[in-house]
């Protein structure tokens, strides 16, 4: 199995976003940045969360991992030891997306 290094730095972004807000000002929050050119242009000041990685907990018996923002992809499917080609679906958000659509669909 794989290790994700265990860094929190939540208190050094919790300073930064209220920085930001006490000026009134907005926030981009920016992981590793591969999925900035999708949508608008934001204009704020990067929040980088790359850097706030770890296993919050992990529950194997039950299929259930809770980790920190900024973990990579690749370290969690070593982590989990993933046979090749197996994927990872965050059911949290395909349930939100789920609910969204029926609730879109029922007006």
């Amino acid at each position: 199995m794989g290790a994700i290094a265990d860094i929190d730095i939540e208190a050094e972004l919790a300073t930064q976003v209220a920085a930001v807000a006490a000026s009134g000002g907005a926030v981009e929050i920016v992981g590793g940045g591969s999925k900035r050119f999708y949508g608008e242009a934001v204009e704020g000041l990067p929040i980088e969360v790359a850097g706030h990685s770890g296993v919050i907990d992990y529950d194997p018996a039950e299929l259930v991992i809770t980790l920190r923002c900024g973990c990579r992809l690749a370290e969690v499917e070593a982590l989990l030891a993933l046979p090749p080609g197996a994927v990872l679906e965050p059911t949290g958000i395909s349930d939100a997306v789920a609910v969204l659509r029926e609730a879109l669909s029922a007006d």
